[in-house]
């Protein structure tokens, strides 16, 4: 995180050592930089950071969409300061991907606990979600995953809060996913990339 917006200019991979990348890689379109750790518990995925499809470089909205065709699964990270932004939820109309391999995450929601667990809070937290849940169904995501989070408190490596999902998040994004998954994971984002070709060849026709 950073004050200076956007930080991530480019796409940042993070990989175990022995991993090695797949060939959708290769083919990108554009350029990364690679990372590589050795930590056990995420040997079998590989993760992206890509840049803020809206920030003041225009160039960052082309690099997001081309390169979400090496992806198998989205994850996107909201605060309660911009999960109402409306070029979000245009954005999402625009991906190549099927929208059920999206997971989304409300951050930040400590402010709703400032003052500790109080039903003010809760009840806060709560209208958030469903006003976020609405925008993410009229934007086509039919049954959005939504986790609210601290990714500071879990940081900080101390007990969580009893409101705090980031454990649940994390045994989601690192579980081992069976071939039979991974295989309609693929398939599910091939239908959607297809669409268009598809859909020109019937015109042609």
């Amino acid at each position: 995180a950073s004050h200076r917006r956007p930080h991530t200019e480019d796409v940042l991979v993070y990989r175990h050592e022995e991993t090695p990348l797949p060939p959708s890689f290769e083919r990108a379109e554009h350029s990364w930089r690679e990372y590589t750790h050795r930590g056990e518990n995420a040997r079998s995925i590989i993760l992206c950071d890509l840049p803020d499809y809206d920030s003041i470089r225009e160039e960052n909205r082309s690099t997001v969409l081309a390169f979400l065709d090496t992806l198998d699964v989205i994850v996107w990270v909201l605060s309660p300061e911009k999960y109402a932004d409306g070029s979000f939820y245009e954005f999402l109309k625009l991906l190549p991907k099927d929208r059920s391999n999206c997971y989304f995450i409300l951050n930040k929601t400590d402010i709703f606990f400032e003052e500790g667990l109080s039903p003010a809070g809760e009840e806060e937290l709560k209208s958030v979600l469903e006003t976020l849940r609405k925008h993410l169904t009229t934007a086509g995501i039919s049954e959005p995953v939504i986790y609210h989070l601290s990714a500071a408190e879990a940081q900080e490596e101390k007990t969580l809060s009893l409101w705090n999902q980031f454990p649940l998040f994390r045994r989601e994004i690192f579980r081992d996913r069976d071939m039979k998954e991974l295989t309609r994971i693929k398939a599910a984002n091939i239908d959607i990339e297809l669409e268009p070709v598809l859909q020109a060849l019937e015109r042609e026709a």
